[in-house]
């Protein structure tokens, strides 16, 4: 099942409620663009505790929704940006 493929998923809330991960959304609660999401990074103001957690929320959705695991999660190539997350 190709969730979300071949669209952005800014202007989209997150599987996680707007104020448990502000470090990813817009004042709206919707996902932050690349452009953002990058410059938060630059900033060291992306907490990986909300990254975790959102990609949790994905995953559980999605099994949820499907009753089985994925066959595949693809990190695409932002995920190389973790380094970049605070631990606070």
């Amino acid at each position: 099942m190709p969730v979300g493929e071949g669209e952005s998923d800014a202007d989209k809330p997150g599987a996680r409620p707007a104020r448990e991960v502000p470090s990813l959304v817009r004042d709206d609660g919707s996902f932050c663009s690349l452009a953002q999401l990058l410059t938060r990074l630059a900033l060291g103001r992306v907490v990986a505790e909300e990254v975790r957690a959102e990609l949790e929320a994905q995953y559980d959705r999605f099994c949820q929704l499907t009753g089985r695991p994925p066959s595949l999660v693809n990190g695409h190539h932002h995920v190389r940006s973790e380094e970049h997350t605070s631990e606070s």
